[in-house]
């Protein structure tokens, strides 16, 4: 995996390095791009990428990444929290949430994004609220476990 340039500039502009452990998470996150993964699911994958790494090390990586605004973390009421790699075009989309297998992933469709862009604009206009963040959660069956039943 080649690490971006805005990684790299946002690690160095904040005098820290790119580590083997660091580099790890970063091909973690990168091969699941609409995904949302617990720590420990990344520090599962991690472990396959860099034999050595530990769960503490990929807590305060992923921790880190967090704080530098790399990584965005999702709050599931009752489930703890996700994370996954901050796409900057698209910082404000909804997730999915599968019922049965738990499975968590992000919606980047280009006219589900503008609808929910839309939705944001209403809102702000008609109710004059200016939104800061915004959490969109659809619960429901995703296509493997969907599959399953049939």
């Amino acid at each position: 995996m080649i690490v971006s340039k805005k990684i790299l500039q946002i690690l160095q502009g904040n005098n820290y390095r790119l580590t083997r452990g660091r580099l790890a998470v970063l091909q973690v996150m990168a091969a699941h791009p609409y995904e949302c993964l617990t720590t420990l699911q990344i520090y599962a994958y991690s472990v396959e990428v860099l034999s050595s790494i530990s769960v503490p090390t990929v807590y305060r990586i992923v921790s880190l990444f967090c704080s530098l605004h790399i990584l965005h973390r999702v709050r599931i009421n009752g489930r703890g929290c996700f994370y996954e790699l901050i796409a900057a075009e698209n910082e404000n989309h909804p997730y999915c949430v599968c019922r049965q297998c738990g499975k968590i992933f992000s919606v980047f469709d280009t006219q589900v994004l503008k609808a929910f862009s839309n939705c944001e604009q209403e809102i702000n206009t008609f109710y004059n609220f200016q939104i800061e963040t915004t959490n969109l959660i659809y619960y429901g069956i995703c296509k493997t476990c969907h599959k399953r039943k049939d």
